[in-house]
Parts: structure tokens; C-alpha cells; sequence
């Protein structure tokens, strides 16, 4: 596996994101629970990228709670993240009080395991999938002279990470959210959705050159607006 794991220095609320990979589930320590969604899944890449998901979050976990992967179970939750358990000595599992986002793209996942006070999200994506065309149905008008210059992927996952952190509802969209960076760069400080404006941390990983892949975490650290 070619992605390992990095504790979130730059995210102040104890995150740890993973990024990694998984092609078999033999790589993977899933419970007898997991192994039958892995298998009801019904296409190749599918499962493929459920399993990636699944290595990177059982890492993540195993990383913030010192506890081994195989110790680990994460229920599917509709339209949300896994719900995150912990099997005890006694066999019993227990939940955990930490929260789950997750996201891949081409077999490659990114997940970020943090406390339940936090707000954080996480996008994937491949380098230049993002067309222009595309990028108009996430940018607002009033937005695009503002973010010109910047790369267009980049602008999507860091929407997409930002949407996931605010937890908003599937009918909003992305161009709802307005991104700040800072002058002259594209480090991003700020996301505004309507009349708020939301201090965040950001951190950006280029999977290159093993894969044309960007990843995005997005932390919502205040409100100041």
C-alpha cells in the first residue's frame, strides 16, 4: 500500500487523516459484518473503493485509540459516515465517540477520523478531471474573479471537503459555498454560506507521482461572521 498515515498537524481538534489503498480483502481486516457488505456490493471498483475507504478510517482510528485494525467495526450509516466501534477484551463492541468522513476516487480513499465537537471534511478527486464547464456549476458568478488562477480540481475538493464539514443538506449546492484564500495564494482561510463566514484549516495532499490524484481535509475551526 502505497499511502500510509499522517496525523493532522495543521487541524486543531486532534484529527487524523489516512490516505491508502486496497485492492483485496485479504489486505483488509473486515468483520464477519463488513465481509457480507463487501460482498453484496455489485461492481468491481465498488468494492474497491469500499475497501480503500475502509483501510484508510480503520487506520485512522486505530492511530487516535491505539488499537488494532482487526479490533475495529465500522457500520454504514445512510447518508452519512460509518458509525465507528471498538471490540473490548470481554468480545463486546462498544462505540466510540469519534466521527468518520470519507472519500475516493480510483481506488485510492482519504478519511479523517475526529472528536464529535469537530467539524471536518474530506474530499478526493483526479488532476485536471475538473473542465471549466463543470467548475460553473460550483462557482458563482460574483465568485470566478475572485478564484481565477486557481486550479480548478482544487476549488472542487476543497467545496466538496468544506460541504461535508458544514453537513449540509443534498440540496444545497456547491455554489452555495463561497471559498477565501488567502491574497495571492491558494491557502484556503475562509468559507462563507450566506450570511456566515466560518474560519477554517485546510490540508491538501497531491498523490503524485504514484497517482494523479489531489485530496483536500477541511476543518471548520470558528465562526466570525
Amino acid at each position: 500500500m502505497p499511502f500510509g498515515a499522517t496525523p493532522d498537524t495543521i487541524a486543531g481538534a486532534g484529527c487524523t487523516h489516512v490516505v491508502a489503498t486496497c485492492d483485496a480483502p485479504s489486505a483488509c481486516p473486515l468483520t464477519h459484518r463488513e465481509r457480507c457488505e463487501y460482498e453484496a456490493l455489485p461492481h468491481a471498483d465498488r468494492r474497491r473503493d469500499w475497501l480503500a475507504g475502509r483501510v484508510a478510517a480503520k487506520r485512522a482510528i486505530s492511530i487516535r485509540w491505539n488499537v488494532a485494525p482487526d479490533a475495529i467495526e465500522l457500520t454504514s450509516a445512510s447518508g452519512a459516515a460509518p458509525r465507528v466501534c471498538v471490540r473490548r477484551r470481554t468480545g463486546e463492541w462498544t462505540p466510540l465517540p469519534d466521527r468518520l468522513t470519507i472519500a475516493h476516487r480510483d481506488g485510492v480513499a482519504i478519511a479523517a477520523a475526529f472528536p464529535s465537537r469537530a467539524s471536518v471534511g474530506v474530499d478526493i478527486e483526479r488532476i485536471g478531471e475538473v473542465s471549466p464547464l463543470e467548475l460553473g456549476y460550483v462557482v458563482a458568478e460574483p465568485e470566478r474573479t475572485r478564484l481565477h488562477g486557481i486550479d480548478a480540481t482544487l476549488i472542487w475538493i476543497l467545496k466538496e471537503a468544506a460541504w461535508k464539514a458544514l453537513g449540509l443538506p443534498s440540496a444545497t449546492p456547491l455554489s452555495a459555498l463561497k471559498l477565501v484564500f488567502r491574497s495571492g495564494t491558494d491557502e484556503l482561510v475562509a468559507v462563507r454560506h450566506g450570511a456566515r463566514q466560518m474560519k477554517v484549516r485546510a490540508a491538501i495532499r497531491r498523490l503524485e507521482p504514484d497517482r494523479a490524484l489531489i485530496a483536500a481535509l477541511v476543518e471548520i475551526v470558528s465562526e466570525v461572521s
